[in-house]
């Protein structure tokens, strides 16, 4: 794999390499924050700030989708342990109503970003596409027996004029 250099204003040369980029994504996936990430485990020498900007320029747009492709990964490992405290069997368990109110509190923030995030829990779907023809076209001569009629009824309006004056 390659390495990926950016240089800083401060003239320091930072390399980031795959592998950096590479626990980057894991941690993502297994539900961590890109904020624990750069301060709790100090994957990569840069500050968050400095790894988003690294993010924003244009040379970096794969990297970028493969970021954000973590994190939509993230949200589903943060659902999938919101099922499993879910379907865990609580008959024999008392719980404590604090416990209670946070796990739903979590469990409600979850959902909400993962809406989000992800088509697969959105309410909306975001990539409708609708076909919207906007020439419109008006014709009242678009078949033989049409055609014919109304050009006797043209005659018609011939003859009677005629007659008229007559």
């Amino acid at each position: 794999m390659s390495e990926i250099t950016t240089i800083p204003q401060s003239k320091n040369e930072l390399t980031i390499t795959d592998s950096n980029l590479n626990t980057v994504e894991e941690l993502l996936t297994d539900g961590f924050t890109l904020t624990e990430i750069f301060t709790e485990q100090k994957v990569l020498p840069i500050s968050l700030h400095k790894f988003y900007s690294y993010l924003r320029k244009p040379e970096n747009k794969e990297i970028k989708a493969r970021i954000d492709e973590a994190r939509r990964q993230g949200i589903q490992t943060l659902v999938d342990k919101l099922l499993q405290i879910y379907n865990t069997n609580l008959d024999d368990k008392t719980l404590d109503p604090a416990v209670v109110v946070w796990t739903r509190d979590r469990a409600t923030m979850v959902k909400w970003v993962a809406s989000k995030i992800s088509d697969i829990y959105s309410d909306k779907p975001k990539d409708i596409t609708v076909n919207q023809n906007k020439n419109i076209t008006i014709s009242w001569l678009d078949s033989p027996e049409i055609a014919e009629r109304f050009a006797s009824y043209e005659k018609q309006e011939e003859d009677k004029k005629e007659i008229i004056e007559q």
